[in-house]
């Protein structure tokens, strides 16, 4: 279509420059996905034969031994020999503070541990008696 064909379907200058400024728009879109198709594609294959250790070269595929292991998928915390353990100190139902020789204290304990009174004792009563007091 030429110029003297717009001017007879639009004839202000500002409609014309707006349909060639879309139309440009449009074209430059369809461009750049027809590139951005082919570009995606190569990188999944990539992606998928660095993955599998497949190294690709001109005409031929072949494998490489993977240097990476995987990551383990396990419970790393069962393993582990001690457990962290936050205790706190309640006397006829309410929280003892800090300030008065309470509050809470994060201690180790073995895993095969139980509700182990005596070390509460010494933790929260050195010497049998509480500090604060």
């Amino acid at each position: 279509m030429s110029v003297d064909d717009l001017v007879q379907i639009l004839p202000k200058l500002g409609d014309r420059i707006t349909l060639k400024l879309f139309v440009d728009e449009e074209f430059k879109k369809k461009q750049e996905s027809k590139y951005q198709g082919k570009e995606r594609k190569t990188k999944l294959i990539q992606s998928l034969c660095a993955k599998l250790g497949i190294v690709k070269t001109r005409h031929f595929f072949f494998e490489v031994e993977k240097k990476k292991t995987m990551a383990r998928h396990c419970n790393r915390n069962a393993f582990k020999e001690n457990r962290k353990v936050e205790l706190g100190w309640i006397h006829n139902g309410k929280q003892v503070r800090t300030a008065k020789g309470g509050g809470t204290r994060k201690i180790e304990l073995p895993r095969n541990s139980r509700k182990e009174e005596d070390i509460a004792k010494t933790l929260f009563f050195p010497n049998q008696s509480c500090p604060a007091w």
